[in-house]
This record gives C-alpha cells, structure tokens and sequence, in this order.
C-alpha cells in the first residue's frame, strides 16, 4: 500500500527546518545572557532536542534513506552529536511510574546508551561515544558560558526535563499494548515495523507535535 515508501522531499525540509530551528533556539539561549529569562529557551530547546529525536527515531527504521549507511550517519549526527543519545536505544517502563520516571526518561537513556557503548567495544561504539562526549562538551561549555553554575543547573532540569517528558509522551502510545518480538524471533523487516506498533492519528497539529509524516 506504500505506506513504507520513503518521501525524501518530506524529510529534506523537516530536516532542514529541525536543525535550523535547533541552532536558533541555542542563539536565543546565548541572547537571554545570565538570566533567568532563559528557562523560556530551556523549555523550547528541550521541544527541539525531541524533534531532532524523532528524526533519529525515524533514521533508525531506516525511514529516510535508502541505503542503512546513510541512515546511520543521519542517526549519528542527529541523536549522538546534536541531542547527546545513543542511536538507536529503546527501553520499557512500568504504568504506575510512567510520568514521574519520563522525567528522568532523557538521563537514563544517556546512562544506558553508554554502557552499551561500553559493552560492544567496537569501533562503532568507539565513534557513538566519540560524538556523544563531543556533544556532552559542547552543550556544558556553552551553558556554563553564558550562565552562573546556579542557573546553569536550573537551565539543565529545565531543557532535560521537558525533552523526558515530550519523547515518552510522544513514543509511548505507538507502542503501549503491542506484541513485543524478540531479537532472536524470526520476524522480516516489514513485519517488525507493522505487528509492534500502531497507527496515532488526528490533524496536523497533532502530526507535527507526534513527530508522524502525513499520507
């Protein structure tokens, strides 16, 4: 039915727009100065870290290019470089603590993308965790350029808090309920990506915030 066809007129301008969007937030931070003023562009670079994330989510499905090398560097400059996370990583949680542990949601994933890096010891993991650190420096470098350690901290939970909490919000109703195939399940390409996830609709609002593409 084409609902796997890729559209790279589609992600030529989302990616486009994303990123210039990403690096406009960051001069509004640097334009803020030491102030408190800038939990306004926390928030909004927080929104921004999840956009660029749903790229990163769409590069690992092997969305948005033909070729699995193309989509793995897109996934490694998106996710690793510009928003600091392991490309691809996933992990479940339990109903109860959904929301209070969504806050947290953006610092365990850099935790246990690490160890995984850790763990694999290839040279793969060796690049990954080569752009997350550059990542990692460039972020505090700015921050604590251009804010006091006091509010540097409050910038962080802020930007931190709202990326957790806007990733699991929008990652979780595709994939609450659904069968879960393991690793070692002999399942091809398309059945993977249809059986463990289902279909969010509504306007284009709701497309946007969701990070979906439209048919």
């Amino acid at each position: 039915m084409g609902l796997l066809d890729r559209r790279p007129g589609y992600y030529r301008v989302k990616i486009s727009l994303a990123v210039v969007a990403f690096f406009a937030g960051w001069a509004l931070f640097v334009l803020a100065g030491n102030s408190w003023t800038t939990v306004a562009p926390a928030a909004v670079l927080g929104v921004l870290f999840t956009q660029l994330g749903f790229i990163g989510h769409d590069a690992g499905h092997n969305r948005v290019f033909g070729t699995r090398q193309c989509n793995r560097t897109l996934g490694l400059i998106v996710a690793n470089t510009l928003i600091g996370l392991s490309w691809p990583r996933a992990a479940r949680w339990r109903a109860p603590l959904f929301f209070p542990l969504m806050v947290l949601r953006s610092s365990g994933m850099h935790v246990l993308g690490m160890k995984r890096l850790r763990r694999r010891r290839d040279r793969a993991a060796a690049v990954e965790a080569g752009l997350i650190v550059l990542h990692a420096a460039l972020y505090l470098t700015v921050v604590l350029w251009v804010l006091s350690p006091l509010r540097a901290l409050a910038f962080i939970a802020v930007q931190q808090a709202v990326f957790s909490m806007y990733l699991g919000i929008s990652f979780a109703p595709d994939h609450k309920a659904m069968p879960i195939i393991g690793a070692t399940t002999a399942a091809g390409f398309a059945r993977r990506q249809v059986v463990t996830t289902r279909n969010i609709k509504g306007g284009r609002l709701t497309t946007f915030l969701l990070g979906r593409s439209r048919r």
